[in-house]
């Protein structure tokens, strides 16, 4: 495998782990807290555009998988803007 492949197995494994730990629960508590927003209006969606970026700015994404600390403050973070009512 050529540096490429291994880097796009890399990026992609990353944003599809950054989607289910971090933006599935978070979209399902705002959902079971009735919050109306794009997020939670159009699920589909925004998950296929969390997941496209997290490709994206995988290499940044790698360490708040692994930190617990550095997960804490960016579920922290994407909490406080999922749960914002439009």
């Amino acid at each position: 495998m050529d540096a490429l492949t291994v880097y796009l197995v890399f990026a992609i494994t990353t944003g599809i782990c950054c989607w289910l730990f971090f933006y599935v629960p978070i979209v399902s508590e705002a959902k079971r807290l009735g919050i109306n927003n794009t997020f939670t209006r159009s699920p589909v969606i925004s998950s296929v555009t969390y997941i496209c970026i997290s490709i994206l700015v995988a290499p940044s994404l790698f360490i708040p998988i692994f930190s617990e600390e550095k997960g804490k403050l960016f579920r922290e973070a994407l909490r406080s803007e999922v749960l914002k009512q439009d």
